[in-house]
């Protein structure tokens, strides 16, 4: 499970529309879209479906005119967190006072004194009558404006907040007919041959009111949803427009449909190979880190003791890169000596280990013969060569029971080597 921080912002209602049969049509402003903001929200593991809604549209021109249609809800799974679309705001049907707000959360009737509203905003602004201003929009912050005169309603306020880390106001309502200004993006109310402007995209707020003469109303900007959550829980997402890092925090915002999902990290994967390449004092070490456990290697390498099932704690070599083969240097060995190696991988979670695998270092010694120093090199029982240091070349026998008689008696450095399956006796 997954906590997180959760911003949800609905789409915004639509301006009221226009009539067409007066000039003096007077239209609310759309309200803001829900507005929803959980500091201690939780998501399971798994895929979680984001829904952004979408922002209402303008009221249709007639007679009457029509209401703005309701923007769109902003979910996550559909149910589990729930920003409602912004109600639309009313047309004026030819100087009756129904020209009112949308409310900010909510449908809005016609007609009514005041847009209606809901948990996540405010309602409404009212309107005047006859040659006089449209409502404004609720917004999620507070109440649309009332008329003043011939002059259309402000949108309510919208609401700041800083899940991405910078403040950013959303969900303002938006402006009645006759120039009623618009919040957080919301769209002005139109005037006497201009109509309202459309709310900017993803702040969910409302649009602007019809003009009184021409000129339609303003559609409701869209919604958005941001998800914030700490930088250990591991996600991916789809359809989301951004990622970025707050502090602690990382956060995905989601400006469309998209789904976001969370996967649980582990410590990581990792296999030993056997040692090669060893000779007397080093040997190379050989891992393979196989899943990284979704979550970044910060170390990987090899460990080895006298003991088995060695640790980090113990001797250790390092290589380079996250998943896939390596291969390390393991220095400072001792000569005929059994050692246990692991390989080791280390990311967020913790440390893994492959299995323990044994090996054992070279033989390697010096002879001095009656009249000559020499010096043979074993490997695996075998003698692979004898170095002469002197510059004469004795005669120097060396014997055993069980093994041949070989007796140097030539007058150049001989290259001699013996295959008999265990050590000669000197």
């Amino acid at each position: 499970m997954a906590t997180v921080k959760v911003l949800l912002v609905a789409g915004g209602g639509g301006g009221g529309g226009l009539s067409n049969v007066t000039t003096d049509s007077y239209a609310g402003g759309g309200g803001a879209g829900g507005f929803l903001y959980n500091a201690s929200a939780s998501l399971a593991l798994g895929a979680h479906t984001i829904v952004v809604g979408g922002g209402g549209g303008g009221g249709s021109t007639g007679n009457p005119p029509g209401n703005g249609t309701s923007g769109g809800d902003s979910t996550i799974d559909t149910t589990a967190y729930v920003a409602t679309g912004g109600g639309g705001g009313a047309g004026n049907g030819g100087g009756v006072a129904v020209g009112s707000g949308g409310g900010a959360h909510g449908g809005q009737t016609r007609g009514s004194a005041s847009g209606g509203a809901g948990s996540q905003g405010y309602a409404g602004g009212n309107s005047g009558s006859t040659n006089q201003g449209g409502g404004g929009g609720g917004g999620s912050g507070g109440v649309g404006g009332n008329y003043s005169g011939s002059n259309g309603g402000g949108g309510g306020i919208g609401t700041s907040n800083s899940i991405t880390g910078s403040a950013v106001t959303y969900a303002g309502g938006g402006g009645g007919t006759n120039d009623g200004a618009g919040q957080a993006g919301g769209g002005n109310g139109g005037h006497f041959n201009f109509g309202g402007t459309s709310a900017t995209a993803n702040t969910g707020s409302g649009g602007g009111g019809a003009g009184t003469n021409s000129g339609g109303p303003g559609s409701g900007g869209s919604g958005i949803v941001i998800v914030a959550f700490t930088t250990t829980d591991f996600y991916t997402f789809s359809g989301g427009d951004a990622s970025g890092i707050d502090g602690t925090f990382t956060w995905v915002k989601f400006t469309q449909n998209g789904t976001l999902t969370f996967i649980d990290q582990t410590a990581p994967t990792v296999t030993t190979q056997a040692v090669s390449s060893i000779t007397t004092t080093t040997a190379t070490g050989n891992g393979t880190v196989t899943d990284d456990g979704l979550a970044t290697i910060t170390e990987r390498g090899t460990c080895w003791s006298l003991t088995a099932n060695p640790t980090t704690a113990d001797s250790k070599a390092t290589a380079t890169g996250t998943t896939g083969a390596y291969t390390t240097a393991m220095t400072g060995l001792v000569a005929n000596t059994a050692y246990h190696v692991r390989a080791y991988a280390i990311n967020s979670v913790g440390t893994s280990y492959g299995t323990d695998v044994t090996f054992t270092t070279r033989y390697a010694f010096s002879v001095t013969a009656a009249y000559a120093s020499f010096i043979l090199t074993f490997r695996d029982a075998r003698i692979l060569t004898v170095q002469f240091l002197n510059e004469s070349k004795p005669t120097t026998s060396l014997t055993n029971a069980s093994k041949p008689t070989t007796t140097f008696t030539n007058a150049s450095k001989p290259t001699t080597t013996f295959i008999n399956s265990s050590k000669p006796g000197l």
